[in-house]
């Protein structure tokens, strides 16, 4: 199949347009006639009607039976395709400096759903952030990361969030381990109630053997994701999220790893258990 560039620059031409673009978001909320896409716009009738004329002749847009104007299908389309751009543009200074490239092509071509979200830009508000979701999770939490930040990292904190149902989901790079110093610090009794509530499922893990984002959600929304910075390191910032969208995004992508991921066989704790 020959790729009709001339086709693509069309519909590229009548998108870059600013008053254009508004007629199409304005028509995006319900049909609408000239009058009222005038005033609301604040455009002049003249200027309207030449906009919504250029529009119907590429077919974006056409009159409907009761003479308003409403989008095409193609015109529709090309609107829901323009979120994933709203994602890069209105975050160009981050995406300048981090990769998406990384990611399957399923998730890379629903950047759009990410558009809804903040930025975090502060480590100590990155970590606020993290601590509070993990906190107030009440049904579940996931994560997956190269290695950990959280604030939560705590094994008491972890504990009583599984003591109140809280199911937790990891996954982490294969050569993972927790530092001989961490275990020896943690008291036994914790780390023997993490191992009971792995027996029982409450608590799982997986591994990759690499891992090139970082997430934490809860049911109720994202504290972190972020993406990897042009030297390849998996940025510690990124975007925070209540938004369903950008949520269903995290979680989809969530499973898709967990699925591919290597069961662990083995509980971390182990080994500091039969040494106690």
């Amino acid at each position: 199949m020959v790729f009709n560039m001339e086709a693509l620059c069309d519909l590229l031409f009548e998108l870059s347009n600013d008053d254009r673009l508004s007629i199409l978001f304005e028509l995006q909320k319900g049909p609408s006639k000239i009058s009222n896409l005038s005033k609301t716009l604040d455009f002049t009738p003249q200027a309207t009607t030449r906009n919504v004329t250029r529009l119907v002749e590429i077919g974006l847009v056409k009159r409907n039976e009761s003479s308003d104007y409403i989008l095409t299908p193609y015109g529709a389309t090309a609107l829901d395709q323009l979120d994933s751009y709203i994602f890069i543009s209105e975050n160009k200074d981050y995406m300048s400096t981090h990769w998406t490239s990384q990611l399957p092509l399923e998730f890379s071509s629903r950047l759009g759903e990410l558009k809804n979200c903040d930025r975090i830009d502060d480590p100590l508000d990155m970590v606020a952030n993290l601590a509070k979701v993990f906190d107030e999770a009440e049904e579940w939490h996931l994560y997956m990361a190269p290695a950990r930040i959280t604030s939560h990292d705590s094994k008491q904190d972890i504990v009583d969030q599984l003591e109140k149902g809280t199911k937790i989901r990891v996954i982490e790079e294969t050569d993972y381990k927790p530092t001989a110093r961490s275990l020896a610090r943690t008291p036994k009794e914790q780390l023997r109630a993490m191992q009971d509530h792995w027996v029982k499922g409450n608590m799982d893990y997986r591994y990759l053997d690499e891992i090139t984002i970082r997430m934490f959600l809860s049911e109720k929304e994202v504290s972190l994701l972020s993406f990897p910075k042009i030297d390849d390191e998996v940025d510690t910032l990124g975007f925070t999220s209540t938004d369903p969208n950008f949520h269903r995004w995290c979680k989809d992508l969530f499973d898709y790893y967990w699925v591919r991921g290597k069961k662990k066989t083995t509980f971390w704790t182990q080994s500091a258990l039969d040494e106690g």
